[in-house]
């Protein structure tokens, strides 16, 4: 498809579009190129969908370069996870909200300001909570932090910063 509205300026759009679906899962494609104004945008994309399971990826280039690529898997009965990267900024989380106990796994970080933090939760409803957080820049320790929650044991909460160093011990 081209579009043209003045004398030289135009835009040209190509794209693909797949229909892979069989059975019970919902299973589509693109591919797309866009050029106006002197540059190229790409995009390419995939939506899977099952009884159990959703997959959903997408990837755009300017002029052959990475803005954003997105990767997820969502799922019943195995890990879920989440990735989404640009040149900025790389963020991972990965869960298992339906396993017992229920777990989570998130990791960000940045090349950029050398910056990455991550945190893992465990979680046993109506039992406890355990969350572990550390935040570095530069490899250097900017915030660590600690709980846990429990009607079992004691609980307790730890928190961990140039110049800080608190801790909490609580009976709940």
């Amino acid at each position: 498809t081209s579009v043209q509205w003045q004398n030289g300026q135009k835009a040209d759009l190509d794209y693909e579009y797949k229909i892979k679906s069989s059975g019970d899962q919902f299973h589509h494609e693109m591919d797309a190129k866009l050029k106006a104004f002197g540059r190229e945008l790409r995009h390419s994309g995939l939506l899977r969908l099952s009884r159990r399971d959703l997959d959903l990826k997408s990837r755009v280039l300017s002029d052959g370069s990475q803005v954003y690529e997105l990767d997820s898997q969502l799922s019943r009965d195995r890990q879920s996870r989440l990735a989404f990267e640009t040149p900025a900024i790389v963020a991972k989380v990965a869960a298992n909200a339906f396993s017992a106990p229920a777990l989570m796994a998130i990791d960000i970080s940045s090349p950029i300001n050398r910056f990455q933090h991550k945190t893992d939760i465990e979680f046993v409803p109506k039992l406890s909570l355990l969350v572990k957080s550390d935040t570095k820049r530069d490899n250097r320790n900017l915030l660590n932090f600690q709980s846990h929650l429990s009607r079992t044991v004691p609980s307790h909460v730890m928190i961990v910063s140039e110049p800080i160093d608190g801790r909490f011990d609580l009976d709940l």
